[in-house]
């Protein structure tokens, strides 16, 4: 025969492992959810060297300057510590280093990812406000550690 506080103890175990089960599954998709990124993402890698970054877009980008004027990249293009993208455009990046571990870091946007030698991380941002934000290394990265800043650029 069972006593009532052995009846207790497998109750409230059971009980804890339904809500633990519950949370599990539902932190699950969450996370599957934001690791996903929306249909018609274009895909732009981020390099990280001593000490700039590196923005390797798609063949065929057009890329349109805040003053107006736009470029054609048939080829796919490397600039040195700026990002351009449009208002509102889902933008996939591919963030990986060359030599050390960097932190590709935009604090207005609440963007934080590690560049690691070898590995390559994924993330995906969107900007809506058009306008200027500082990229910088969120990690020590060497000497010249302070001087690795970019930008990202937003354009309408």
């Amino acid at each position: 025969m069972v006593s009532k506080q052995r009846s207790i103890e497998l109750l409230s175990i059971l009980i804890t492992s339904v809500v633990l089960g519950y949370i599990g599954i539902v932190s699950s998709y969450q996370l599957m959810t934001v690791d996903t990124p929306p249909h018609g993402t274009i895909l732009v890698k981020v390099v990280a060297r001593q000490f700039y970054w590196s923005f390797v877009y798609p063949n065929q980008t057009t890329i349109e300057y805040p003053n107006g004027t736009r470029t054609y990249y048939p080829n796919g293009v490397t600039l040195e510590n700026t990002l351009y993208v449009k208002a509102g455009e889902v933008v996939e990046l591919d963030v990986v280093s060359l030599d050390v571990a960097h932190g590709f870091f935009i604090s207005e946007l609440g963007v934080h990812i590690d560049a690691v030698p070898g590995h390559v991380n994924k993330f995906w941002l969107r900007a809506d406000a058009p306008g200027e934000y500082k990229i910088v290394c969120a990690l020590f990265c060497g000497t010249s550690h302070y001087a690795m800043v970019g930008q990202l650029i937003v354009v309408p």
